[in-house]
């Protein structure tokens, strides 16, 4: 027996656009961390939260030459559906989808090169059964990343792109499959639901959920596959557990050898996991080939807070529904498709070393896997990905903030806006308290007055009056200090303390400006500057030597 050793695929390529969540793309050609759902780590702090897994959507080949039987191979290597190691264990009783057994004609590729230059992953699929056919089987994955252009570059879309190519000397009957669990199948009392759709190149199925609680982050939402150009067939299964979707899948795939469609109604709902199935049919004559588009598309407007405000995200501004981003990408995703390749083309024609390119490109990656856009067009980045460390970090961003800033200026400038509209003042509670009381001399005097009226510390309002009024005797002012980060949210700053923060604050204004040009923004900005320099000078240089000490007022 023969065994092609493939490595367990640690990373891969984000698809999705900027603030929209991700899903990413492996060498093993699966879909893994999808991030779409408003779920954790990538909408907040706590425990990862997925609603799909690499084993829920599954592309899949049918391809027969005359007079033989047809080859279905899964675009992917490795085992599928092995949950929890069902397929190796005794007591499955064949209750893996695939296994030589019940389906010795379907199987994963022997092998999958793969070239991830993000926003765009290539695959190409090597097999053998395919090299006996004389095909080549090829994908193109991308997200529509395009620098200046923040409309196409915030949709809520991947796009799969085959290509396939006849390269013997007879005919080949092709047809591609994509079977996907309806997302809604996870959430806790929800009744998943699937309905066809047809939209001017669109067409495909629509994963929706009812009963899905206005806390959740899925609720209003939905979620679209399809291919560009029309559909052979498209249908959906409802199953129960796992040894149903067992049979109920392998049902598909036989009915998919037979002929390349999958008989069955698109509409369907009802509690348990729903699944859905889209095939697109092709026939090539000797030396021809085609590509095949299909859209996966998203709208999951309840990106909710920790304080249950409801953020929402930019791509609600322009879409009402996945089935409208669906519509929008297939009408125009050749025009979508050659700008992104061109920014891509412009990275890698570039004359520096490969490794070099592949670093700068895999920083894009960020902009899709990390990247916050609420509806108001607040612009946050995770410092350390997804629910890690905290938004939008000032000192991490002077320097993260300049790539950004080369792509699309307008949010760098949208973030350090909101950076400055954080800016510690009178009003700021606790923080502008804390940090006054942190200097010596208004801790004695706050003191003095605590020993003549100790209500002061248990009536909130008594207590700022007396912070109000030592500053205002000894001038020792908190106010102009940058706060550090945002705290999983877009107005909960962790603290004031740090002395850097100030002049980097400085210097992204500069970044900016220097930039773009924008005098307006500087206008708009100069207040906060001039603050901020006071606070310096005023907090941190008692030896007038223009030398800022890096230390608190306290010391």
């Amino acid at each position: 027996m023969r065994v092609v050793s493939v490595g367990f695929p640690a990373s891969g390529v984000a698809l999705g656009g900027i603030g929209t969540g991700s899903i990413e793309i492996r060498p093993d050609g699966r879909l893994y961390e999808w991030l779409i759902f408003n779920n954790k780590p990538w909408s907040g702090y706590g425990e990862p939260e997925f609603p799909m897994g690499p084993d829920d959507l599954v592309f899949a080949l049918r391809a027969r030459a005359p007079g033989e039987e047809p080859v279905v191979r899964l675009l992917q290597t490795g085992i599928w559906r092995d949950r929890e190691g069902l397929c190796a264990s005794y007591r499955s009783c064949g209750g893996c989808v695939i296994d030589p057994y019940h389906t010795p004609w379907v199987r994963g590729v022997e092998r999958i090169e793969f070239d991830g230059r993000p926003p765009i992953a290539r695959l190409r699929y090597a097999d053998s059964a395919f090299d006996e056919l004389g095909l080549c089987v090829e994908l193109e994955a991308f997200s529509p990343i395009i620098p200046g252009n923040l409309r196409s570059s915030s949709l809520p879309v991947a796009v799969f792109r085959f290509r396939l190519r006849n390269i013997s000397r007879h005919r080949l009957e092709l047809a591609l499959m994509a079977l996907s669990k309806n997302p809604f199948s996870s959430v806790e009392g929800s009744i998943p639901k699937n309905r066809g759709v047809q939209t001017g190149e669109f067409t495909g199925i629509e994963f929706l959920g009812e009963g899905v609680s206005p806390h959740h982050g899925m609720y209003r939402g939905s979620m679209a596959m399809g291919f560009v150009g029309g559909a052979d067939s498209l249908a959906s299964f409802l199953v129960s557990g796992e040894r149903g979707a067992v049979e109920v899948i392998r049902r598909v795939l036989v009915d998919f050898r037979g002929d390349g469609v999958v008989e069955g109604s698109p509409d369907a709902q009802g509690p348990g996991e729903l699944y859905g199935v889209v095939t697109r049919r092709v026939s090539l004559g000797p030396g021809e080939e085609a590509e095949v588009t299909l859209v996966l598309a998203w709208f999951f407007p309840n990106h909710v807070d920790y304080k249950a405000r409801v953020l929402g995200h930019y791509y609600e501004n322009m879409f009402s529904s996945a089935v409208e981003v669906a519509g929008y990408v297939s009408k125009h995703v050749d025009l979508l498709r050659e700008r992104v390749r061109a920014f891509v083309d412009a990275i890698y024609d570039a004359t520096y070393p490969e490794w070099i390119k592949d670093l700068v490109s895999s920083q894009v990656s960020t902009l899709a896997k990390s990247t916050w856009l609420t509806r108001e067009g607040v612009f946050a980045v995770w410092e350390g990905g997804p629910g890690c460390c905290g938004l939008n970090t000032v000192d991490v961003a002077l320097w993260g903030f300049v790539g950004v800033a080369l792509l699309f200026p307008d949010l760098v400038r949208r973030a350090v806006e909101h950076i400055a509209s954080l800016i510690l003042e009178p009003g700021k509670s606790p923080f502008y308290e804390i940090y006054a009381l942190a200097f010596p001399e208004n801790m004695r005097l706050y003191r003095e007055l605590l020993a003549r009226d100790p209500s002061i510390q248990h009536d909130v309002e008594k207590f700022r009056r007396a912070v109000k009024s030592i500053v205002e005797k000894t001038g020792r002012d908190p106010r102009g200090r940058v706060p550090h980060l945002l705290h999983g949210t877009i107005d909960r700053v962790d603290g004031y303390d740090r002395v850097d923060l100030m002049p980097e604050f400085l210097l992204l204004v500069a970044l900016v400006y220097r930039w773009t040009g924008d005098v307006g923004f500087l206008k708009r900005l100069w207040p906060r500057v001039k603050e901020v320099v006071d606070a310096v000078l005023r907090q941190h240089d008692d030896a007038g030597l223009k030398l800022p000490y890096h230390a608190p007022p306290s010391g």
